[in-house]
């Protein structure tokens, strides 16, 4: 029997709006949004153990997002990879980075964008809480552990945590 793995899927937090002129890859995130993201880091260090790896997209907004969730939770131990291909990655390309990933570890962060990680938390939960969007707001982070281990079982997949910006407002 294969041992317990944990995915951790995290959407960047909430950016600042999109204007002509910047880059959509260039947006920063929006002053609530950072707060947010001091708030959940700070729920991250006393609830749940750090991945061992994060794939994080190369957007700005979501590298401010990883940036800051550390040191406070995501520690030196944690490798971190940015990944370009996860802008605008679909649900497919997304389960492949993490079916890769979870070959080496058990703990794997994706951060990212939607509508691929909303498809991608559907597609691998056993079962969906009636209120379970397809897409996960601003700065959700949803923990998801695979009792017997991520192969071959990834509709098995239990919520473990799905946290909010709602939940600290």
């Amino acid at each position: 029997m294969a041992q317990k793995q944990t995915l951790f899927l995290l959407r960047h937090a909430e950016a600042a709006p999109w204007y002509p002129g910047v880059p959509d890859l260039e947006r920063r995130l929006s002053e609530r949004g950072l707060a947010h993201m001091a708030k959940l880091s700070q729920w991250a260090s006393t609830a749940i153990d750090p991945p061992d790896l994060v794939l994080c997209s190369t957007a700005t907004r979501t590298r401010q997002t990883l940036e800051s969730l550390g040191p406070g939770w995501i520690g030196e131990n944690t490798r971190i990879r940015l990944e370009p291909d996860m802008y605008e990655a679909t649900t497919g390309f997304l389960h492949n980075l993490a079916d890769k990933a979870f070959r080496s570890v058990d703990r794997v962060m994706l951060v990212g964008h939607n509508p691929g990680l909303g498809y991608l938390s559907r597609a691998i939960l056993a079962d969906l809480p009636d209120n379970t969007p397809g897409t996960m707001a601003p700065g959700s982070l949803a923990v998801i552990e695979f009792e017997r281990g991520w192969g071959g079982n990834e509709g098995t997949g239990q919520i473990v945590h799905w946290v909010s910006q709602s939940q600290f407002d």
